[in-house]
């Protein structure tokens, strides 16, 4: 199985308005444009967004039909509206473990022979468990499109979970979590994972922890399975060349799956620090410090996301961006620095993440702070708002040009509530947003509490640079 790296299921530059469409036949509709054919993307640009079809079966599964007949390819991209929010405390890193063993074999067909059946197709099973979700999919020649719909139906709707691969993932896992350590930029952003939300699941690892994945047992795997993973918390998005035929053969594949009441974890995020608070993770040897800085921001249906979105690349989104000229090319105390918006279902983070000789971690962390105290408090110029607004519409093409970017853009729209019309509408509304409106959400999000700010390095060898800012240190 091929892992999908997919952290918090955010599709960053998705966003939008709303949806003109017809029904086609019951329960399912078809959407184009007003002008009859398909929607714009960005009016007079000459891309546009392909048309889908919705389908929803009558177990509670939605569907995506998107057509893309330019290779003989066909995918299935599916996303269980399950992820690491959703488990129990006391068993982080079920879901991760679920979606790792659910192509370890069938109760048709074991590991090795499911494995050979995925291989003759020339693809594999991918899975990618995030912070919010879990994206299964796999792809094949248009050709071998009814021997994929078999295996990735009965991977999905009839897993074994021997006993024998959930001891063997969960080996695969305690080796991961314990080299993670190796890692320092990962670790770093882990530790800051963990210091940001507390408690809240989002402060977890996906994987879990050595304590929590040791406690995971068989029973435990096939109970988070037939709790969460249901046609009724699962969206597909059936992308390529296809047919009415194979349509209608996704839906009688899938109709047999049965629904469940979904019941949902629910917990409270933690509030941003009346005042600066910082945490020292010291270990023996690191060359670099690593630094992560940042406070708890807005959920993906926020109304400020989009101006929040513009007012982060304006001050640490790319070369010419507030952070990267001063930090970097002025001062030389890094070679990459950024800031980014995490928006997720509960609330997500504003970050902003570099690295440093450990002789200049204090003069860099004195100028980071500086740079967003200015921020924070007068927010951006219409010079930088230019830049920012220039720099995301042209990006974004990118992301979706494809029918998969398209399926996943659909996808993750509907999974956040989103007016699907979102993904044609993005830059449109992007390009609308006036100096007034950025620097107003700048001011209603970060003017209130403080930052907290993560250092990971070696504390004989940062001395007592950190020593004014009283920080809280642990020694790994």
């Amino acid at each position: 199985m091929r892992t999908l790296l997919l952290s918090s299921l955010s599709l960053s530059l998705i966003l939008g308005a709303g949806c003109a469409s017809k029904k086609t036949s019951p329960s399912a509709k078809t959407v184009k444009s007003s002008s009859g054919g398909m929607m714009d993307w960005f009016r007079g640009s000459g891309f546009r967004v392909r048309p889908y079809r919705i389908v929803t079966l009558k177990n509670g599964m939605k569907v995506f039909f998107i057509q893309d007949d330019s290779l003989p390819r066909l995918s299935l991209q599916g996303l269980m509206k399950t992820g690491l929010r959703d488990e129990p405390t006391d068993l982080a890193g079920i879901n991760s473990m679920t979606a790792a063993v659910l192509d370890q074999g069938t109760t048709k067909r074991d590991a090795m022979k499911l494995a050979g059946d995925f291989n003759a197709l020339g693809t594999e099973f991918a899975a990618g468990p995030g912070l919010d979700g879990t994206f299964l999919s796999a792809s094949s020649l248009s050709t071998d499109a009814d021997a994929l719909l078999e295996l990735y139906a009965e991977v999905l709707m009839n897993p074994a979970f021997t006993q024998k691969e959930v001891d063997r993932t969960k080996s695969q896992t305690v080796a991961a979590l314990r080299r993670k350590v190796d890692n320092p930029s990962g670790y770093a952003t882990d530790l800051y994972e963990l210091y940001l939300y507390g408690a809240h699941p989002y402060g977890r690892d996906t994987l879990g922890s050595l304590a929590t994945v040791n406690k995971i047992r068989r029973a435990d795997v096939i109970r988070h399975y037939l709790a969460n993973y249901r046609p009724n918390n699962f969206t597909l998005a059936v992308v390529g060349r296809f047919d009415a035929n194979f349509e209608r053969k996704v839906a009688a594949v899938f109709e047999p799956w049965g629904g469940r009441e979904i019941k949902k974890q629910t917990a409270d995020v933690p509030a941003n620090p009346e005042q600066l608070s910082l945490r020292f993770v010291s270990k023996k040897g690191l060359q670099q410090t690593q630094l992560r800085l940042g406070r708890i921001g807005v959920t993906r249906d926020n109304p400020d996301y989009l101006a929040l979105l513009v007012a982060s690349e304006a001050f640490g989104g790319g070369f010419s961006s507030r952070l990267m000229q001063k930090v970097r090319d002025d001062l030389g105390l890094t070679y990459s620095i950024s800031s980014s918006v995490d928006a997720r279902q509960a609330a997500g983070s504003f970050n902003i993440s570099t690295f440093t000789r450990n002789e200049a971690v204090g003069k860099a962390l004195d100028e980071i702070l500086k740079l967003y105290k200015e921020f924070a408090a007068n927010g951006i110029t219409e010079e930088e708002l230019k830049s920012a607004k220039a720099q995301l519409i042209g990006q974004y093409p990118r992301g979706i040009e494809t029918a998969d970017g398209t399926a996943t853009g659909l996808v993750l729209l509907d999974f956040y509530g989103r007016p699907l019309s979102d993904l044609a509408d993005f830059p449109k509304n992007v390009a609308k947003l006036s100096l007034k409106d950025v620097n107003a959400a700048i001011s209603r999000h970060f003017t209130q509490g403080s930052l907290k700010v993560l250092v990971f390095g070696d504390e004989k060898a940062i001395g007592t640079q950190l020593k004014a800012m009283s920080p809280e240190t642990i020694r790994l």
